[in-house]
């Protein structure tokens, strides 16, 4: 199999740290190593020697000893000094996705591999001091994301029991699903809603059931259908940036003028939208539609007469 680029960016960098910890290999013991050839290794140590931090002075390359091949050592690894290593939301993308390809694939060999890879970022993520989320409860807790991660593949439509965020009430969607992704532990489901021709961000946890669908969209409905029937614009404050992390799945676009945000959001201006700029803890003031303005503005008034009577 040939060698791509990727390949040797990969053992080059995976070379400093490895030399670091074994100071005095030959050139042809570094080549068994790392499976390749001692002309390979040669070549990746040259280009290495010559890599460095920003500056690209004398005083910032790597400094490399290998004019004896039967003695190569590091004098100076720079920031490379220890292997590379994944952040947390990185091995949990990791595990669940190779999670996904274990249930798509029926080659044993390649199950095998699968597995080994999962097993090995698990053990990591579960020995780190960070909060970790097994791929174990994330399946548990999310079952449908195959079923859905099939659809997005397969351009398919799925009618889905939802539990609403807002009442004791659950609803029946039919969804073509666009993008599925997990935060904190947390799937998220991006859908053409086609029960209200918009576009929706769905939580997994509150997905109760999933019912598949053999009907197949065509790409031009769908660009036509997935334009939201409505946007809003509001003005936050310079704390409002917690809004935009919590809820940048339906952030089109933002202003910030140095002291306020102006957000486009791609998102039905309704009850949701009322009740979350109600609860904020900073003002907000609804820009775009009028009678959203309205309407928030009333029921802030209500509310504060509570307090007064």
């Amino acid at each position: 199999m040939s060698e791509t680029a990727l390949d040797r960016v990969s053992r080059s960098l995976n070379l400093i740290p490895f030399l670091s910890k074994n100071p005095g290999l030959s050139i042809p013991e570094i080549a068994h190593r790392f499976d390749t050839t001692p002309t390979q290794i040669s070549k990746d140590l040259s280009l290495l020697h010559m890599c460095g931090l920003p500056g690209y002075s004398h005083l910032e390359l790597l400094d490399i000893d290998y004019e004896d091949p039967n003695y190569v050592s590091i004098t100076d690894p720079q920031v490379l000094d220890r292997p590379r290593s994944l952040t947390q939301i990185e091995g949990l993308a990791l595990v669940l996705g190779l999670s996904l390809l274990l249930d798509l694939t029926a080659n044993e060999h390649e199950k095998e591999k699968i597995e080994k890879l999962q097993s090995r970022l698990s053990h990591s993520l579960s020995e780190s001091h960070t909060r970790y989320v097994s791929i174990d409860n994330a399946v548990l807790e999310s079952p449908f994301a195959i079923e859905i991660s099939e659809s997005i593949r397969e351009n398919t439509t799925l009618t889905i029991r939802y539990l609403s965020a807002t009442s004791d009430s659950e609803s029946e969607r039919e969804i073509s699903p666009r993008s599925l992704n997990f935060r904190d532990g947390i799937g998220y489901v991006q859908a053409l809603s086609l029960t209200d021709h918009a576009i929706r961000t769905f939580r997994l946890d509150r997905i109760t059931s999933v019912t598949k669908s053999h009907s197949t969209l065509i790409g031009e409905s769908i660009t036509k259908s997935a334009q939201p029937s409505a946007t809003s614009r509001i003005r936050l404050p310079r704390e409002g940036f917690s809004f935009l992390e919590a809820h940048d799945e339906v952030v089109i676009d933002t202003d910030f003028d140095g002291a306020f945000y102006t957000v486009h959001l791609n998102i039905e201006p309704g009850e949701w939208l009322i009740r979350t700029l109600l609860a904020l803890p900073y003002s907000a003031e609804v820009l775009d539609p009028s009678w959203l303005s309205s309407e928030v503005q009333e029921r802030a008034q209500k509310a504060l007469a509570q307090y007064k009577s």
